[in-house]
């Protein structure tokens, strides 16, 4: 009945799509004009038409209706933005281009109400269930100045529903989902409640659970859906409007998952199809976010204090038995010195972060403003990884650390930051940022097992002092700026340019041999932008364009120990190459031709590629594609919302995406001196459908993403040579909602 609604109802009309799809959001009403859309790009709430930076707005409701609650559902909704699994629960995001791949520092920044989110030094970008955020804004470029490391590409900001005075209300919303060739559905619920419990405060909460149904069959165990995710939590708020000069906001999110086996498919076997030991591909993830908000006012100074806390855990269990080992396999080796021939990779990783940011605006004179403001960061990371000999039949560990590497590092950043708003004339302004910051990156010392080099001998040697691997610490001040002259042709148009720089941190190789540099340094990206911001007839038109020019220099790169002789050859560590460049231009639009109905889409192209060769440890020559990075993406959508009978409203929508080919990481010299080709990712499309119904205070919604049940590659596994990773196949449900 389900998969019978959505065909007729995308046969009802033409193909319409869902706001959130274009690059920005705009609410649907009576009115034939766009609405305006206010985001907090510049750490203050401006109407996007007027923020002289691209960005794009998702609607967190709309990705909840149709149930793309993962990053990698929706990530085709946004320009030159592109994301890529790596291990485990591991994705990299990376923002026109702006990456090297592997498991590299991140380049591109996440954020959670202004407070930065994950690890500054390590991969981790989490999949936040989108129940209770109302928007997600994605910023194009380098945003060093105002958001420091890490956002040298972008980034992505998540923004909670904040607690409200104006009464007591909430929501419950329950949905059922099936995915192609997944056996069992998956479910979701959700609820929330706001409540004043005076005049001054107000209290937010909100829970759900959901199952995302599997749809990968393990051939070795014979187990099918061996993918399926379980994922729970909540979040709680309260904010205290103490007078019109003070608030405070107490904020705590928890979220936990498990996600029963890999994502990665065999390309040697059948559709959908893996085969790895009993055990693999388990993920377990829990993530706690504590934070408190103080805005006040002090005279002609408006203050904000943003206190946060974050504590991740995760862990996860590899199959590397097919991984290539000194002319064989690591399983074979298993085999040869523990007589099982199955072998696991375990991360478990465990992180503390805590943030602290104070920032002032205030007048100096008519028309000069200021923000100025100081922060702070201090991260634990525990990020161990251990090998394991496993009997291939039944997942049982035969031999458990074969080896053990336990490195604790401790990221420390203080940074000072400021802008200034210089209004020249009515129309013409200019911004101007500086921030500075000094981090230190320390690994401590740490005990390796005897073997960790060559690591699958039994050894009965005792560990002692030549077992330590002494610590490391990178240090560096970078600094960053931010020049925006911007001018108002009318109050519906402006055309602006945009100088801006980022960085992110270096880091530390540890376990090296003799040779190997044990320290890598920051990287920093340059961005030239002239960008158009425009609304036309009546603001039934909207447009936003920019054309850019990115230098990226002293660009990290995975590398590996090449020294056929050295007991660490094949090791992978970090190290900095040349220089590269990232050009090109993206165009979106939105239109609102009659009431009721939205078309926007988007175009952009880019050319991402080296400058510079470089060939130790890896292979690159000037001109090279960066990894991942795509010429050509473009999506288009449209919705269109009409009177059913009084108090009620149909809804049908669709919209297309179009991902271009890709290139995988560089390469490393094969023993014999020849160039391994990089993996080559191909172009595809997808289609999304949606149809609902609006009463009063119920909802319903039928969705099918993915109708045409392409197999989009994302791209490949790190430790197994046969193994694939590719976009969700069809997936189609219901979900039914009540507001109160």
């Amino acid at each position: 009945m389900l998969r019978a609604g959505i065909c007729l109802a995308s046969m009802s009309g033409a193909a319409f799509a869902q706001a959130p799809a274009a690059a920005s959001v705009y609410v649907e009403g009576t009115s034939p004009q766009l609405e305006e859309v206010v985001v907090t790009a510049q750490k203050r709430e401006e109407k996007l038409k007027n923020v002289p930076v691209p960005v794009s707005v998702i609607s967190a409701a709309s990705l909840v209706q149709n149930n793309q609650v993962l990053l990698q559902d929706y990530v085709t909704a946004v320009p030159a933005l592109v994301l890529t699994p790596v291990l485990g629960p591991e994705q990299s995001l990376a923002i026109r281009g702006i990456t090297t791949g592997g498991q590299a520092i991140p380049t591109v920044a996440v954020l959670v109400d202004d407070i930065p989110f994950g690890d500054s030094t390590r991969i981790y970008t989490p999949n936040f269930d989108p129940g209770d955020i109302s928007q997600i804004e994605v910023l194009r470029g380098p945003q060093g100045t105002l958001y420091g490391a890490n956002a040298m590409g972008g980034l992505v900001k998540y923004n909670t529903i904040q607690p409200s005075n104006s009464g007591l209300f909430g929501s419950v919303s329950a949905g059922l989902s099936g995915v192609e060739s997944g056996s069992k559905p998956g479910y979701n619920l959700r609820g929330s409640i706001n409540a004043p419990l005076s005049d001054s405060v107000a209290v937010r909460a909100s829970a759900f659970d959901r199952t995302d149904p599997g749809y990968i069959d393990n051939i070795l165990t014979n187990k099918s859906d061996v993918n399926k995710v379980q994922v729970s939590g909540g979040r709680a708020a309260l904010r205290w409007l103490a007078s019109d000069a003070f608030s405070l906001t107490l904020s705590a999110l928890y979220q936990h998952s498990r996600q029963d086996g890999s994502f990665d498919v065999d390309r040697n076997l059948g559709d959908l199809q893996q085969q790895e030991i009993p055990g693999a591909g388990v993920v377990t993830s829990s993530l706690q976010a504590y934070s408190a908000t103080i805005k006040a006012k002090a005279g002609i100074f408006d203050i904000v204090s943003l206190t946060a806390y974050n504590d991740n855990d995760t862990k996860s269990q590899n199959d590397l038995t097919t991984r290539p080992f000194r002319g064989g396999t690591l399983g074979g080796a298993m085999q040869h010195f523990y007589g099982v021939g199955g072998a696991f990779i375990t991360f478990p990783a465990k992180s503390k972060k805590f943030t602290q940011e104070v920032r002032a605006s205030f007048p100096i004179v008519r028309s000069l403003e200021a923000t100025v403001g100081a922060y702070y960061t201090h991260e634990k990371i525990d990020d161990r990884s251990y090998f394991q000999a496993v009997n291939i039949q039944t997942g049982a560990i035969a031999q458990d650390q074969v080896r053990y590497h336990d490195p604790l590092s401790t990221y420390t950043e203080y940074a000072a930051f400021g802008n200034l708003d210089y209004q020249i004339t009515n129309q013409f302004d200019v911004q101007l940022g500086i921030r500075t910051s000094h981090i230190n990156n320390v690994f401590e010392p740490y005990l390796q097992w005897p073997g960790f080099s060559s690591p699958l001998p039994p050894s009965s040697t005792p560990c002692d002092s030549t077992c330590t691997v002494p610590g490391v610490t990178a240090k560096a001040s970078p600094v960053n700026y931010l020049v925006t002259p911007r001018y108002k042709i009318s109050d519906d148009a402006m055309v602006y340019l945009r100088f801006a720089t980022g960085y992110r941190p270096g880091g530390v190789n540890v376990g090296v041999p003799p040779g190997i540099p044990t320290q890598y340094n920051p990287d920093q990206t340059k961005n030239y932008e002239l960008g158009v911001k425009a609304d036309f007839l009546d603001h039934k038109v909207s447009l936003d364009a920019s054309l850019y020019h990115i230098i990226w220099s002293n660009i990290q790169v995975q590398l590996q120990v090449l020294d056929l002789t050295s007991p660490n050859y094949g090791q992978l560590y970090q190290g900095n190459g040349g220089s590269a460049k990232s050009d090109g231009f993206e165009v979106s639009a939105t239109v609102k031709p009659v009431t009721g109905m939205i078309l926007s889409g988007w175009f952009a192209y880019n050319i991402a590629e080296l400058t510079q060769d470089f060939n130790a440890g890896t292979h690159g020559l000037s001109g090279d594609r960066l990894p991942y990075a795509t010429k050509i993406s473009g999506h288009l959508s449209a919705e269109q919302r009409f009177p059913i009978r009084a108090h009620v409203t149909g809804i049908v929508g669709a919209d297309a995406s179009y991902v271009g080919d890709r290139l995988g990481i560089f390469q490393s010299p094969n023993p014999d001196g020849t160039i391994p080709a990089r993996p080559d990712y191909p172009s595809y499309t997808t289609f999304d459908l949606h149809a609902g119904l609006d009463f009063v205070t119920w909802s319903a919604n039928i969705y099918a993403n993915n109708v045409f049940d392409k197999r989009g590659l994302l791209g490949d596994s790190p430790f197994q040579p046969n193994a694939l990773f590719y976009i969700k196949p069809r997936n189609y449900g219901i979900n039914v909602s009540k507001s109160f």
